[in-house]
């Protein structure tokens, strides 16, 4: 359940399977806690060795995740518990089987116990994320394809009795046997991981959903499977004292009598010849194998290099952008509010004021409560203007207001804000990161999220149920979406130009505030509510406009969605400035 919220919230899956390798990390650590509680005379070249390895390989799923542009916090929680964990009983288990191996359960236990444990797991980590209890409904809107790959994926795992990537239920083997044998696990637990980063990649660069991955991603995962691949030297031969013998020794050199147990020497005989057998299969056939799988894993590789660096970017849609329009104000503020404390408008203005890209911005204050004292807001604020308005609408029906007044002297860029703020941290970040006066025609300050035009819903249980996004693609395209996927836009937090703005028509924009304005429009009525909460300080249609600014204004290409940082990367590794926006002027 923790992994199917790591890739619920994850955009690049390549990154995903890239970080696996944090999997080998706890036995790593716990290894080398024994080999130093082993090595008492002192740490030897070899367990020097191993530290450097071990921290190289730490390093390396540093710098994976460092570079990682598309970070969220749920993200991390799911996928950093679902991986230590996976490691976690990795790690148990071998120890286990070193100290115990007659005594360890069946496979058939084992899959009974991971059953069990998922049934926990899986209803609290639930009950921890998700908040709402629609949580389950509306499976019509989620991908067939998605569908098919978890219940495929689910019952392989549940056959197998363990993860599909990683060998958790590892052969119980004795010490004597372990140095063999643990090599071609770990090898094996790299080719696989290779193979599934490579397709993975391959498959999101070829995807309508791409995903773009670093060359010092590809570098430290490169390093980070070295590393997990070499495994741990073993501290019984680096601290063995002078002329003591090896427990094969041991076995070979021991009489039967100085056993206390025959049978379990018969075993344990058994299983070294049983595992050298094994071992000393055909080298040549096995060579021809590896050569094969070598080549494969290389070509797979530097495919999936090859269309990360070199696949094109799709053309953007042509945007209706007046070009004769002369504006007389650089920047203005447009602020909706209604009962936030003044005090919190009064900081968020000195923190825009203070800030280079809209120190000399006009503010505009729109208030919808009705017991506001207007002057004292804009003593108290600072701002330019401070308008009351009518309770309709949420803030879709003040910033169409402003555009419909305000059409012949609108500024050349309005930045248009609740005055709660929601996600600080992006909204700063992207107006730093982003904004460039002389060419943004549309910059959303907050997160945005793609959906499928024909089929459009949202994490949030927003379903187009009335195919507005559809209709309104045609209206501004002039043509059907297709199979095309849009980007939402959320908190009402942008900034737009006024070419932009103008090159759809003022009746554009005015049609849209009526819709909301009016008590007998299409957007509160029957046919469209379809059984929906709606009133005039709230209505239904509002929460579908606040998702579509990106779309009116011409800035819902996927290419944005591909290339823009999360709030909480803030920056992609060799990125531009045009990576979260839609310029006025390529």
């Amino acid at each position: 359940m923790c992994m199917l919220q790591a890739l619920l919230h994850n955009k690049n899956l390549t990154t995903l399977v890239m970080l696996s390798p944090i999997i080998f990390l706890p036995y790593e650590f716990l290894s080398l806690a024994l080999d130093l509680i082993h090595c008492s005379q002192g740490v030897s070249i070899r367990v020097g060795l191993q530290i450097v390895r071990i921290s190289v390989l730490t390093l390396a799923c540093v710098v994976i995740l460092l570079v990682e542009y598309r970070l969220k916090i749920t993200f991390l929680k799911s996928s950093l518990w679902t991986m230590l964990s996976a490691g976690t009983a990795r790690a148990l288990r071998r120890v286990a089987s070193e100290h115990d191996s007659e005594n360890l359960p069946t496979r058939r236990e084992e899959t009974f116990c991971f059953l069990g444990a998922g049934s926990i797991i899986a209803p609290v980590w639930i009950l921890a994320t998700q908040h709402d209890p629609r949580a389950f409904a509306d499976f019509k809107y989620a991908p067939l394809t998605v569908m098919i790959v978890n219940a495929v994926s689910t019952t392989v795992a549940l056959l197998l009795g363990r993860s599909i990537i990683f060998s958790l239920n590892e052969d119980r083997l004795d010490e004597v046997v372990e140095d063999s044998y643990a090599a071609l696990r770990r090898w094996h637990d790299g080719v696989v991981l290779m193979i599934v980063s490579g397709v993975a990649n391959c498959s999101l660069v070829l995807s309508i959903r791409r995903s773009y991955t670093s060359w010092p991603q590809f570098c430290c995962f490169a390093i980070a499977l070295l590393c997990a691949t070499l495994g741990p030297w073993r501290a019984s031969r680096d601290c063995q004292p002078d002329g003591e013998v090896t427990a094969y020794e041991l076995v070979e050199s021991m009489s039967p009598t100085s056993l206390e147990d025959e049978e379990a020497e018969h075993v344990l005989r058994s299983k070294v010849r049983a595992q050298q057998q094994c071992l000393t299969t055909s080298k040549s056939w096995r060579h021809a194998w590896s050569t094969l799988g070598v080549v494969a894993v290389a070509l797979l590789w530097a495919g999936s290099v090859a269309f990360n660096i070199t696949a094109p970017d799709p053309k953007r849609l042509p945007a209706s952008i007046d070009r004769s329009y002369e504006p007389s104000l650089p920047l203005e503020i447009v602020l909706s509010m209604y009962k936030e404390p003044i005090s919190d408008v009064q900081n968020l203005l000195a923190s825009l004021k203070s800030a280079h890209e809209t120190r000399k911005a006009s503010v505009t204050i729109y208030t919808k409560d009705e017991s506001a004292d207007t002057e004292d807001i804009k003593l108290s604020t600072g701002a330019d203007s401070v308008i009351q308005l009518p309770n309709i609408g949420r803030e879709g029906e003040t910033y169409l207001h402003h555009i419909t007044t305000r059409w012949d002297t609108l500024a050349k860029h309005t930045m248009y804000l609740q005055a709660d703020v929601h996600f600080s941290k992006t909204f700063y970040t992207r107006l730093r990161n982003y904004f460039v006066p002389d060419r943004t025609g549309f910059l959303n300050l907050a997160f945005f999220e793609p959906c499928h035009c024909a089929q459009c819903g949202d994490e949030f249980w927003w379903w187009d149920h009335a195919k507005m996004i559809p209709k309104y693609f045609t209206k501004i395209y002039n043509s059907t979406c297709g199979d095309r996927d849009v980007l939402l836009s959320y908190t009402g937090s942008f900034i737009a130009s006024a070419a932009r703005t103008r090159g759809l028509g003022k009746e554009f924009f005015q049609d849209l505030r009526q819709a909301l304005v009016d008590r007998d429009s299409w957007a509160h009525g029957p046919e469209y509510l379809q059984g929906r909460a709606d009133s005039m300080a709230a209505p239904d249609f509002g929460y579908t406009l606040e998702r579509m600014w990106g779309l009116i204004f011409q800035c819902a290409e996927m290419d944005v969605a591909w290339k823009c940082p999360s709030s909480m990367s803030g920056w992609r590794f060799g990125g531009d400035v045009l990576d979260c926006q839609c310029f006025d002027s390529e």
